[in-house]
């Protein structure tokens, strides 16, 4: 999981003019429960 974040960071930070039309493919139910125990 951290690694996914990672690369989309990384891709980010090195084209930011670009727009990422889906990050659905790279998020798993672990990559949510993760998000989610953050937000609280």
């Amino acid at each position: 999981m951290y690694t996914k974040q990672l690369r989309i960071a990384a891709l980010a930070e090195r084209f930011p003019q670009r727009a990422f039309t889906s990050l659905a493919h790279n998020i798993d139910a672990q990559w949510l429960k993760t998000a989610y125990l953050m937000t609280r």
